[in-house]
């Protein structure tokens, strides 16, 4: 009780906040499922909505992401890196399912950058991530993904109301700040899923009400390639994306 007084203390003080929290979805967690060092899978439901929200916590310490490829792209269960312990899908791709725009993976550029596309960009070198224009990044990467929109800069949402889309399963990447970084997949039960104005509150809000905390969030895609794969030997099920993708982006132990 006294937890939840201090709580409505702090929001009173902070009015900006409470109107962010009033306008966003919420997470419950439902289950945690640690699959290694640094990785948990955190299952979580949205009250008021029929989502189901996957979440892999990377502390970039301990687990470091790659890149999944096959020739001509494949099922996301394909796409899987040597050593890998879980895998989304790893942003936009083209018809023959080659990558929309940049991708650098292990420090080697796998396509090059798309200048008519956004220039936003999920970026990664040890434990230090990046989530902005590609013009902005202050480091060489091991591994970026340019892909759009960018949902979350700075801490706060990019994306305004009128601006955006029908609700649909999404996928996006987030910087939580620390080294850490969340893989989401949110995955509507038999409603449509979130608009792009909703990921985003979702991915801004502050983990302690109830969000992501993102210092910045990249959506990575949405539809029926949302989905996700855990390694057999974590004992929990998953769900693949019911299309072909062009590559993964999984998370491997250090």
């Amino acid at each position: 009780m006294i937890g939840g007084l201090a709580a409505l203390a702090w929001l009173a003080w902070h009015p900006g906040v409470f109107r962010q929290v009033l306008a966003a979805p919420t997470l419950v967690t439902q289950s945690r499922h640690p699959l290694a060092p640094g990785v948990e899978l955190r299952v979580a439901s949205v009250p008021l909505r029929d989502w189901r929200v996957i979440d892999f916590e990377v502390d970039l310490a301990k687990a470091h992401l790659e890149v999944g490829t096959a020739p001509g792209g494949g099922f996301l269960s394909e796409l899987i890196p040597e050593g890998a312990i879980a895998a989304i899908n790893g942003a936009f791709f083209e018809a023959d399912f080659s990558p929309h725009g940049w991708l650098v993976d292990k420090g080697v550029e796998l396509h090059a950058k798309r200048e008519s596309s956004p220039h936003h960009l999920f970026a990664v070198r040890g434990t230090t991530v990046f989530g902005g224009r590609w013009e902005a990044l202050p480091f060489e990467p091991v591994l970026a993904l340019q892909n759009f929109p960018l949902l979350v800069e700075n801490g706060a949402a990019r994306i305004q109301e009128s601006d955006s889309d029908p609700g649909f399963p999404r996928t996006f990447a987030c910087d939580s700040g620390g080294g850490v970084v969340h893989l989401v997949v949110v995955l509507p039960v038999e409603s449509s899923g979130p608009s792009m104005f909703e990921t985003a509150k979702l991915a801004a809000l502050p983990k302690a009400l109830g969000g992501f905390g993102c210092v910045s969030a990249v959506n990575l895609d949405g539809g029926p390639s949302s989905g996700y794969w855990v390694s057999a030997a974590a004992g929990v099920e998953f769900v693949e994306p019911p299309v072909r993708v062009g590559h993964s982006l999984a998370v491997v132990a250090n």
